[in-house]
């Protein structure tokens, strides 16, 4: 475990901008969950600032910082301060950047660490459904801390259920149910399941983790509405509304790394008001 944080760590700080929350170029396209589908983190297109007043750079900037762009964020800032070294507004953003860079990867670093534990624990346990589902939230977030062996023993879990089960229709859907939960698909995986469980009661533990996950699924989808909400009222610069929705956010999804990295953003700004 010390290797795997000390690696991480290196990585974090070397690859931030393609880290995900990240640029789809991180996410794997198949994901279509919180994490992936609508928080990335990263760099952007990059932009013609030669024709641009220095009000049009900045404003620019902002709406990177706050989208977590920050390379984009970073260079646009730098192209203000080469045509006016003192500006205090680009001054101010410059070191906003570099605060929330270093947050980002302290928060990033907690997570994962705290995946691994929950990765490590299902191998043992032989909870596959929710091995597989931290397996790949690790995965997304920083490819290289995947633990591998736990991996082939989550693997050899699932497949120790699958070859008892002889019916070949019934068996690709209890595989398609472990693939749906992995991808945060609790729904569809939870309907699956409580299918199979009415045909072979040593389903009936698992019908009863799954279901519990698709009240997690509506909790996301109203944590994206409440960030989406957040992120309008701090490009409005109406900082007190928008950290009410970034905390109604986080009280629904807690390991969102873009939510907490937001509220952080947000208590900068009222900071600096008071």
């Amino acid at each position: 475990m010390k290797s795997k944080k000390i690696t991480f760590c290196l990585l974090a700080v070397l690859l931030f901008p393609l880290v995900c929350f990240a640029a789809d170029k991180t996410v794997s396209p198949k994901s279509k969950n919180f994490d992936s589908d609508y928080f990335e983190v990263g760099a952007g297109e990059k932009k013609d600032y030669s024709d641009m007043d220095i009000d049009s750079i900045i404003s620019d900037a902002k709406d990177f910082y706050f989208d977590l762009k920050l390379e984009d964020a970073e260079e646009a800032v730098y192209n203000v301060l080469d045509f006016d070294p003192k500006n205090p507004t680009a001054i101010s953003l410059k070191n906003k950047i570099s605060i929330i860079r270093e947050k980002y990867v302290l928060f990033l670093r907690e997570l994962t660490d705290s995946y691994l534990i929950e990765l490590n624990s299902c191998a043992k346990t032989g909870n596959f459904y929710e091995g597989f589902m931290y397996y790949k939230k690790i995965e997304l977030l920083v490819p290289e801390a995947v633990d591998k062996l736990a991996y082939i023993k989550l693997s050899e879990q699932r497949d120790k259920i699958a070859d008892k089960i002889y019916n070949i229709n019934s068996k690709h859907k209890f595989l398609d149910s472990v693939n749906y939960f992995r991808d945060g698909k609790y729904t569809k995986a939870s309907k699956i399941v409580n299918s199979l469980s009415k045909k072979d009661s040593k389903f009936n533990n698992y019908a009863a983790m799954v279901s519990i996950y698709t009240l997690k699924e509506r909790s996301i989808k109203r944590a994206i509405s409440n960030y989406k909400k957040a992120l309008k009222y701090v490009k409005a610069e109406k900082f007190n509304e928008a950290l009410n929705y970034a905390q109604l956010a986080f009280g629904l999804v807690q390991d969102d790394v873009k939510i907490k990295i937001l509220m952080e953003q947000i208590n900068l700004e009222l900071e600096m008001d008071n």
